[in-house]
């Protein structure tokens, strides 16, 4: 095969990731070091294969350093090889415990070397937050029976946390296995000298846990398999082009995440680690990814809308973000005014990728891309914005209140199957939403594994719209209602910058909707606007009877709300559910950690 067939059929690719491919090529094919197919679906060979390449020079870089790909890659298998003397160095440790490995570690390369060290190990990783209430770490611990934790010293772990887990699990600090690991050989890891892994966990790369927004958070089991596609999803769907510079900006306990690390390692792509101060400032994000000319961004809805807040009062004279192209917009639902007012900043030159996500998914498996404001016009349908394609290797069922499945147009609860969906929850008493699909009586075809989401959508000639969750599809007085449609409602209304409408169960025993509603200047004028529009397309009976207006709605860091404080708010404010006055303003409700 002609070098010259080989680099022409690369296309949308810089001339260093062109000789990197070509590199990987000659050498896989042509000098019979082809991984085994096994092998070459395991994240960590993936990665290997890249940093192989002799022209592989790519960083990753923090506020303090950068180091490359390569050595990244060495210090990984050091720490691998010092984790494995350890642990079966340590009598009845691999015995009732999961082969998993927790890491308490703030943003910074040591996160990243770690998470790909436990990989190498044969082992899969479970992140927690530095700074998550006892409350949680437990739950996580006493469910994953983790074989010892990573953690370090200068992260903001409270001194319970600490003492915690030092007493249920063997604890390593970072700071001491990095001076140990020096005495290890750097080469990869070889299959021998991984630990055996348990069968249960077969293939298991990492535990994520969901947000616990409405309910106890839920551990999801994500394969390696299941990371692979959503890398390969992004790969194809948006080819790296030349000097691309990528951000790992959400915390590793967020789905989102998955991508953000091992996109650039698995495409030899540089890429840079925001500081933990950035990940919940506007300005400060802003301000990062300018300076680091960040090319692509993976954030929320939330945080998209108050980066244009804070965009839109700059300087108009001033150039900002020119080098970020491609902005990543999943975790909740987008609203279409957030996209207009985006293209009125950037008129050309960047797209927006609007994602249906979730955990248990692995991430985004249905997306829309816009590149300007003629084309959210054009999608926008009472002003919620549709979902076109659906991820490679994935199918997309709706099945109505019967349990038919929906061959046409129609609205119904969405089944997600294919390559993108996870190994089920560490808790298989909750297997229920992971649908065996060979069971008699099944009417999908599409091999072992579906996904019930919960959530309701409508197909209207080829275009899906999310429509709501099935449990906050409600009967008020005999009439239906969603939840999610009166938010949406209440966003059509101006002042309104976010909603979040609950259900509180009274002391009768009946139920009343309470729609929360965020604006920057709390004002009883916003109410009957708010009330007017929900009369024009609601039944009486489901128009909330409470408005709570509120400068910030409290939001956990993926950026959904979090409706388990509201309610507990909610009851606490009011006593009985009464008050004199349909409105209650409450400037005091902050963000979780507030809480």
């Amino acid at each position: 095969i002609p070098i010259s067939m080989l680099l022409n059929g690369i296309t949308m690719m810089g001339i260093k990731a062109k000789l990197r491919t070509a590199g990987l090529f000659l050498k896989n094919v042509w000098m019979k070091e082809q991984p085994s197919h096994a092998e070459h679906e395991l994240v960590h060979r993936r990665v290997e294969e890249v940093v192989s390449d002799l022209a592989c020079e790519s960083t990753l870089s923090d506020e303090n350093d950068k180091i490359t790909y390569v050595k990244l890659n060495s210090n990984a298998n050091k720490l691998a090889r010092l984790l494995i003397h350890e642990i079966q160095s340590t009598p009845g440790l691999l015995e009732n415990r999961k082969s998993i490995i927790t890491i308490i570690l703030d943003h910074g390369q040591d996160l990243v070397m770690s998470i790909l060290a436990v990989l190498k190990m044969n082992m899969a990783y479970l992140p927690i937050d530095p700074t998550a209430p006892l409350e949680k770490v437990c739950q996580k611990i006493d469910e994953c029976r983790p074989l010892c934790v990573v953690m370090g010293q200068s992260v903001g772990v409270s001194a319970k946390v600490r003492e915690f887990l030092v007493r249920r699990c063997i604890a390593f600090d970072i700071g001491k296995l990095k001076e140990l690991m020096e005495d290890y050989d750097e080469d990869n890891i070889s299959t021998s000298e991984q630990i055996v892994e348990d069968n249960h966990q077969r293939g298991l790369a990492v535990v994520l846990y969901t947000s616990g927004h409405r309910h106890r958070p839920q551990g999801v089991r994500i394969t390696h398999k299941n990371i692979i596609n959503q890398v390969e999803h992004h790969l194809q769907s948006f080819p790296m082009i030349d000097k691309e510079k990528l951000c790992i900006k959400m915390s590793p306990i967020f789905v989102e995440s998955i991508v953000e690390i091992f996109l650039p390692l698995m495409s030899g792509v540089d890429s840079v680690i925001a500081p933990r101060s950035h990940l919940s400032s506007a300005i400060d994000s802003i301000e990062f990814l300018d300076a680091n000319k960040i090319t692509r961004l993976h954030t929320t809805p939330y945080f998209f809308k108050s980066m244009i807040d804070v965009l839109k009062r700059r300087d108009t004279g001033k150039t900002c973000l020119d080098s970020l192209h491609l902005w990543l917009v999943s975790g909740e639902m987008m609203h279409s005014s957030s996209l207009t007012q985006f293209f009125d900043i950037f008129p050309s030159n960047k797209e927006v990728c609007n994602a249906y996500s979730m955990s248990e998914t692995t991430g985004d498996f249905l997306f829309s891309v816009y590149r300007s404001k003629k084309d959210v016009m054009k999608c926008t349908t009472m002003a919620k914005l549709p979902f076109t394609t659906l991820l490679e290797n994935s199918s997309l069922y709706l099945q109505d209140k019967e349990g038919n499945v929906l061959l046409g147009n129609g609205r119904g609860e969405a089944f997600v199957g294919g390559s993108c969906v996870a190994d089920g929850y560490m808790l298989r008493t909750l297997q229920d939403s992971f649908v065996t699909t060979n069971q008699e009586g099944k009417k999908f075809n599409d091999g072992c594994h579906i996904f019930q989401t919960g959530d309701i959508m409508k197909r209207l000639d080829g275009l899906y719209f999310f429509e709501g969750r099935v449990k906050d599809e409600i009967k008020m007085l005999g009439k239906n209602v969603n939840l999610h449609d009166i938010e949406e409602l209440a966003l059509s209304v101006d002042n309104a910058l976010k909603a979040a409408a609950i259900l509180i169960e009274t002391e009768e025993n009946t139920e009343s909707i309470v729609l929360f509603i965020e604006s920057e200047s709390p004002s009883e004028e916003t109410v009957p606007a708010v009330e007017e529009r929900l009369k024009c397309f609601l039944e009486s009976a489901n128009v909330p009877c409470k408005i709570v207006l509120s400068r910030k709605i409290p939001i956990l860091e993926n950026g959904k709300v979090d409706h388990r404080y509201l309610k507990a708010w909610y009851r606490k404010t009011f006593v009985n559910g009464i008050r004199q006055t349909n409105v209650q303003t409450s400037p005091s409700i902050g963000n979780m950690s507030e809480a």
